[in-house]
């Protein structure tokens, strides 16, 4: 995601507090999805790019914006098919931004017995023969957790 040279993929990304996960459609049947990785976002800038030559990544963009590390050189670009699109991902950033700092100051956390049954909850609920993206969205389920997620491009 973090090199100029490379190309663009299609991927669906799921905003969470405190990371972005993203997944990749099988390409067979597309109503599977696979984990591909996830992005920290305690460590990351949200930046709205103008539309235009990108000077990070030297293309042309539209509709796009980027997470960018704050202690290292590693950026992310992601490229919505609409500016609506993009605007909604801009404020759901910034709506995790104020979810987290609140968690923060009001104590909450969710501990690792609550994690471990999650996990043990959405393991239980799928045989072992079906996809393990399903595991995915299983483990959503079991963590009661609402979720913002939409397709974007994204630079790979």
């Amino acid at each position: 995601i973090s090199q100029p040279q490379a190309k663009s993929k299609q991927r669906t990304f799921f905003l969470f507090d405190h990371q972005v996960v993203f997944c990749k459609k099988d390409l067979l049947r597309r109503d599977i999805l696979y984990y591909k990785s996830r992005i920290d976002t305690d460590s990351m800038d949200v930046v709205d790019v103008e539309d235009g030559k990108d000077k990070d990544f030297n293309i042309s963009v539209k509709n796009a914006f980027k997470l960018q590390n704050k202690f290292t050189n590693e950026i992310h670009l992601f490229c919505a098919k609409k500016s609506s699109v993009k605007q909604r991902w801009l404020q759901a950033f910034e709506n995790e931004r104020k979810q987290v700092q609140l968690d923060k100051e009001t104590g909450f956390a969710i501990t690792e017995v609550q994690k471990k049954q999650a996990m043990m909850n959405a393991k239980k609920s799928h045989p072992a023969g079906k996809p393990k993206g399903d595991l995915f969205f299983s483990l959503i389920k079991s963590l009661n957790i609402g979720v913002r997620h939409i397709n974007l491009n994204c630079i790979i």
